[in-house]
């Protein structure tokens, strides 16, 4: 999205580019909406949509079977423990990385929309949307790889907690 804008207003008639706010261009350029949707609101949700299910979920065991329930529990802590101490430095250096890239990015296109005039006489715009597009395509894999640690072994928990959670409803239904 950002490459299309930036290559939007490169091939702009400058006296239409130089009405336009660089502000309002930066922005556009790198705060796209998915961005702060994704790692704003959307976490926020998830996070109190799975408090409530967790929450229900344990007090529905509890109250068939404390005993299990309280294992259950234990069992949790213990991954929770794992997960904090083996994924939480992969994140943390994940999330340093996309900052700097983001960053990099941010100057490439401040300098890019500053640099305009310069860019378009020595007629340099592909050169620098092709750099611009492999900075962008860095900053992406990092944030889907960012997002796929982030997301991967919450789903490894879940599902070990639905299978213990199945056994435990299990052996309860048969005492």
């Amino acid at each position: 999205l950002s490459t299309f804008l930036f290559n939007k207003y490169f091939f702009e008639k400058f006296k239409k580019f130089k009405k336009l706010n660089i502000e309002v261009l930066k922005k556009n350029l790198i705060l796209e909406i998915s961005e702060i949707a994704n790692n704003g609101i959307y976490q926020i949700i998830i996070i109190i949509t799975d408090s409530i299910i967790a929450i229900t979920i344990v007090c529905f065991l509890f109250y068939q079977n404390p005993q299990i329930t309280l294992i259950l529990i234990i069992i949790l802590a213990i991954l929770f423990i794992f997960y904090v101490s083996f994924f939480k430095k992969i994140i943390e250096f994940l999330s340093e990385k996309k900052f700097t890239l983001m960053s990099e990015r941010f100057s490439r296109a401040y300098e890019g929309l500053q640099s305009y005039i310069d860019i378009r006489l020595n007629k340099n715009e592909k050169n620098f949307l092709s750099n611009y597009s492999k900075e962008s395509i860095n900053f992406f894999n990092t944030t889907r790889k960012l997002t796929l640690a982030q997301l991967m072994p919450r789903y490894f928990i879940e599902l070990i907690l639905i299978f213990f959670a199945t056994i435990a409803i299990i052996v309860s239904l048969n005492f």
